[in-house]
């Protein structure tokens, strides 16, 4: 990166040298995408086109892992849900980042459905690091009346284009800062 000042040489069919400036810049990137496609055949691909999405929340995850090791300071890493993908009931822990992650349908017609469980379940999602969650549809299954998504005391942002669809017992999800019925320091 940077300004080059460059000198041909003269030639013989150009007699006299030339000085020419360039300018060579590269764009930095701030956001890396990994797409994640619940009804993918197996979890070989890498994530990095929608083609070779990965099938797993893990292996997206884990994926982002590989690419923000390398990724400038303040980037944010992002993954893209292809279609719906299940959670099972009771407690799901996304794993832990230390860099933000957005998690983002591709067209707000995807996203989670949560299983849920009997009036008497705790269902949870636990978000470990900063967590944006747009363009997303967040789906309640079952009866339970005690569905929550916890910030695990890390920045959650619910962005533009969150929907959700309550349950039977026509429930919806409850927002906690910490975990349920635990303490966390303040994310700021």
């Amino acid at each position: 990166m940077g300004k080059y000042y460059i000198r041909y040489a003269a030639t013989e069919t150009t007699p006299t040298s030339a000085d020419a400036v360039y300018e060579i810049g590269c764009g930095v990137l701030d956001e890396y995408t990994v797409y994640l496609k619940y009804g993918a055949a197996d979890d070989t691909g890498d994530g990095y086109t929608e083609e070779t999405a990965v099938k797993t929340i893990a292996s997206a995850y884990s994926q982002l892992d590989a690419i923000m090791a390398y990724a400038p300071a303040g980037s944010a890493g992002k993954i893209v849900l292809l279609d719906t993908y299940t959670l099972p009931k009771n407690r799901n822990d996304l794993p832990a980042h230390d860099y933000p992650v957005i998690l983002s349908g591709k067209t707000g017609t995807e996203g989670f459905v949560y299983t849920g469980g009997s009036s008497s379940d705790t269902n949870i999602v636990a978000f470990n690091g900063d967590t944006t969650l747009t363009n997303l549809k967040l789906t309640l299954k079952g009866s339970s009346t005690y569905n929550y998504l916890s910030a695990m005391g890390h920045k959650l942002v619910i962005d533009t284009g969150v929907t959700c669809v309550a349950n039977s017992a026509g429930a919806y999800f409850n927002i906690n800062g910490g975990d349920y019925r635990g303490t966390f320091a303040s994310a700021d």
